[in-house]
């Protein structure tokens, strides 16, 4: 009999919520540091075993930026790890790696804080207070960054916004008790889209899915949000009994997802579809789950999609799929260590 548990990742946070009201909540269409192709790139994490062969001995998470355009890997630093998910991202904006680190808290217990390291000056900055399982991390530009988290004692997973000159953390202003799930954001555009389920409709589906003896997982409506204005959050896309599985926004502002109908351990079917937001038009893509094994972390720029997936070969790595040529390429890959997550930036 299978049996639905449905985790949740829980942390505190203490931060000061000051009154950033205004331009610090949108994120404006590209400053024009990545405005032409040349300048985007991947910023990929690999987490491995310093012995090699065992977890025993510690691991090492090591950032990598790969420019899209000559496909060169640069390693930009190496950390041990200590935090529950290993996550981190490289920003060409200030030199700096985002990254996540456990620390133990006095009253709060362990917690897994966001951090910068200033890679040309050796400086850390401790981004947040004791979060616990970060999901993404997306810098904007030098100074802002956002980052989807739990608040202790939380089920509901929601997008924060830190400031690095104010000192000052905004909350996406969602419904009450929706979590988001999928976060993607869109370098030449400055969109950042997100999606998720409200927390009391998944426990309800788990419980009877459980109460059913093992019968298949009917997950409940997923929301698709457009999260570039943070005063002004606008509902996209609701689907029916359908879980996002993975999405991004493309360079003319479509939002392109793959749905799927159950969780992964019930053998879904998956559908990836294109959205029209301003004619409200759906419109069927090729179903690259039909020849890859796709994570969850999706990235689109003007014409190509980036993920992490498994080849019929059975070669992990980072892949472009055009969305024109339908041609995939395999960007990147880590024969010595595992792909944790990455961010097109």
């Amino acid at each position: 009999m299978k049996k639905v548990i449905v985790l949740f990742l829980v942390g505190a946070m203490l931060f000061c919520f000051c009154g950033c009201r205004g331009e610090a909540h949108r994120f404006e269409k590209d400053t024009g540091i990545h405005a032409e192709q040349s300048d985007r790139y991947l910023s990929i994490t690999v987490t491995s075993y310093k012995d090699g062969s065992t977890p025993q001995n510690g691991m090492t998470t090591t950032v990598y930026g790969l420019d899209i355009e000559s496909n060169e890997t640069e390693e930009k630093w190496s950390f041990e790890r200590s935090a529950q998910y290993p996550l981190a991202v490289y920003s060409k904006y200030d030199n700096s790696v985002y990254y996540t680190q456990q620390v133990e808290n006095e009253k709060t217990g362990k917690g897994d804080p966001v951090f910068a390291k200033n890679l040309s000056t050796g400086a850390v900055t401790q981004v947040s207070e004791d979060v616990f399982g970060v999901n993404y991390i997306v810098p904007l530009d030098a100074d802002r960054i956002v980052y989807v988290a739990a608040e202790k004692q939380s089920h509901i997973l929601s997008v924060y916004l830190y400031d690095k000159k104010t000192k000052c953390t905004t909350t996406a202003d969602l419904p009450d008790d929706m979590s988001i799930q999928r976060l993607s954001y869109n370098t030449v555009t400055g969109k950042l889209i997100g999606s998720g389920r409200f927390e009391k409709e998944e426990r309800a589906a788990a419980d009877a899915s459980n109460q059913g003896r093992g019968q298949r997982f009917i997950p409940p409506d997923h929301y698709i949000y457009d999260l570039t204005d943070f005063d002004n959050i606008q509902l996209l896309y609701k689907t029916h009994n359908g879980m996002i599985q993975r999405l991004a926004s493309d360079g003319d502002g479509n939002v392109i997802f793959t749905l799927a109908d159950t969780y992964r351990g019930w053998n879904p079917t998956f559908a990836t579809y294109s959205y029209d937001v301003d004619t409200d038009a759906l419109k069927p893509l090729e179903n690259l789950d039909a020849s890859l094994y796709i994570g969850d972390f999706l990235f689109c720029d003007n014409n190509r999609l980036y993920m992490i997936a498994v080849d019929p070969s059975d070669v992990r790595g980072v892949y472009s799929y055009d969305l024109e040529t339908k041609e995939t390429t395999l960007l990147f890959t880590s024969e010595d260590g595992w792909i944790n997550n990455f961010v097109l930036l």
